[in-house]
């Protein structure tokens, strides 16, 4: 990875060059400029304190930063199933979109009115 690319900057194999041009392009990064990928936002205060704290609380978060992030990342896998006709083991085959479905961590209501269904990561 000696070669990067005009547009965004990232690092490419000579050998990833955009077959059909004489200069060195590549297209596989950002479809030759087309594509913009913002940059990324700073860390909110509140978790960089956490990531630098030498404290017991900033301890325990950095040895279950894992488990935290995966609660926080929670989101159900909305798909289109493909039910294949036959015998033999069960395949999970998707046809069209993947997509995650989020919503609120709190059930929107009153309980009190009417009972509240959860959905998604409310269940968890």
């Amino acid at each position: 990875m000696n070669h990067r690319c005009s547009n965004c900057d990232a690092y490419m194999f000579k050998d990833e060059i955009h077959r059909g041009t004489v200069e060195l392009t590549y297209s596989i990064c950002c479809a030759n400029g087309q594509v913009k990928i913002p940059d990324l936002t700073d860390t909110p205060r509140e978790i960089e304190t956490l990531l630098r704290d030498r404290s017991a609380k900033g301890r325990h978060f950095r040895q279950h930063i894992r488990a935290y992030n995966s609660n926080h990342a929670f989101a159900s896998l909305g798909i289109q199933e493909d039910r294949l006709p036959g015998q033999g083991p069960y395949t999970f085959r998707i046809h069209g979109s993947v997509y995650h479905r989020i919503g609120p961590l709190i059930p929107r209501g009153n309980p009190y009115v009417h009972p509240i269904t959860a959905t998604w990561t409310q269940k968890y």
